[in-house]
């Protein structure tokens, strides 16, 4: 029996985006997250006592902004010199030609080339790993198409950075489908490229995505981490994700749907937020949706995001706002406007979009229009006070609003 990870996608040092508004602490501990994730994929190979680990591309992220960052990758690596080897593919990010072919890496560490795919065995386990890496940033050739024959007798392992037949949100890399993949008749194909997790194809052969180690924007969700792989003597494969991440992405919906009171929102909120889990900063989307009597009042909170932001720093589970979207409208039955009213909202929607600027003195100083505001205050506010909203949140609340106010019940 033997046991190696599969990890990809490092891209060590590469900022996360959207959460600058943190405090000094917090900050520091985003800055270092894809070296904190890194070091724990170091200390689960120690604690598993794994045989040998995979990165199958995009160790680096590309631009070395810090030459600390190769420093503290070799150091690290270092660490498992003494006893387990590790193979390195390169991907589109740290490509051959990009970053220079040759680093000093440590003597555990075989890098594969990047004119042919070659083939590395470790006999006394019976495995043989084959590989090649990025020459050029650009690889839109089947690589795979070229790796050897299985060798008889062996666990075979193809290390490859592509993105399959295509993923949303990535760009296309050395395209193979799975069937190709499976026509190889390896074993198990240690996948990189694509930052969500996923078994492709689980066994006859593996087919495996670990994902990245760390999420670096809100697009990137959810737990992050590696692939732990368990082979026994007759090559029963067992694979299962390990999360390693540091700072987590998280979308919170909160359904606002017959909220009594304004301040249930804080409640709606803390309930939503009990949800997630945090290894230690997470990042939160926060969506309010639904239908409520109070959107109006609530788009037009200018301290909302303050104080969803508060909200979220006081449960005290490392949770921080990384963006607040307004998604919640007007129940669809209740307060309505009159056909007349409809095509008026229609005309000042239609002046608005022509010149934004001069909307705010043309509803301070028609009558029309002012006596359209009053009517559209009963709607946007809660208390139906028949008064004339500020005309900047009378048209926020516009805004949001088109589609629920342009349209009769």
């Amino acid at each position: 029996m033997f046991k190696f990870l599969h990890a990809a996608d490092l891209h060590m040092d590469s900022p996360l985006k959207g959460l600058s508004e943190l405090d000094p602490t917090l900050a520091g501990q985003v800055r270092i997250a894809s070296r904190k994730a890194f070091e724990k994929l170091i200390q689960l190979a120690k604690d598993e006592k794994v045989d040998f680990v995979l990165l199958a591309g995009d160790i680096l992220d590309g631009e070395i902004r810090d030459q600390g960052t190769i420093q503290f990758l070799l150091s690290r690596l270092g660490d498992l010199a003494q006893t387990t080897p590790v193979f390195v593919i390169r991907g589109n990010h740290d490509a051959l030609n990009h970053l220079g072919a040759t680093l000093a890496w440590p003597k555990n560490v075989h890098q594969f080339g990047g004119d042919k795919p070659t083939t590395q065995w470790l006999r006394h386990l019976r495995v043989a790993i084959h590989g090649q890496s990025f020459a050029s940033r650009g690889v839109e050739e089947n690589l795979a198409a070229n790796y050897p024959e299985p060798e008889a007798g062996f666990f075979n392992i193809g290390m490859l950075h592509t993105s399959l037949s295509g993923a949303e949100g990535h760009d296309t890399y050395a395209p193979v489908s799975p069937e190709q993949l499976q026509q190889k008749k390896y074993d198990y194909w240690a996948l990189g490229h694509i930052h969500k997790r996923s078994m492709v194809r689980e066994g006859d052969p593996w087919i495996v995505f670990p994902g990245n180690i760390q999420g670096r924007s809100i697009r990137e969700t959810g737990p992050r981490g590696c692939a732990l792989v368990r082979v026994d003597d007759s090559f029963r494969t067992k694979v299962e994700f390990v999360d390693l991440d540091c700072v987590r992405f998280e979308e919170l919906v909160v359904d606002l749907t017959g909220m009594d009171l304004p301040e249930d929102l804080e409640g709606r909120i803390r309930a939503a937020g009990e949800q997630l889990f945090s290894p230690g900063v997470t990042g939160v989307r926060v969506r309010l949706v639904g239908e409520t009597q109070f959107a109006g009042e609530i788009t037009a909170n200018r301290r909302l995001n303050q104080e969803v932001r508060q909200i979220l720093s006081g449960m005290g589970r490392g949770l921080v706002l990384e963006k607040l979207k307004l998604e919640c409208v007007l129940p669809t039955k209740g307060a309505s406007l009159s056909e007349e009213d409809s095509s008026q909202v229609e005309d000042v929607i239609k002046d608005w979009i022509s010149d934004p600027d001069s909307l705010d003195t043309l509803l301070a100083q028609d009558p029309e229009y002012q006596d359209l505001g009053k009517k559209l205050a009963k709607i946007l506010s809660p208390s139906g006070v028949d008064e004339m909203l500020d005309p900047g949140e009378f048209i926020k609340g516009l805004e949001h609003h088109l589609k629920t106010l342009s349209e009769p019940v």
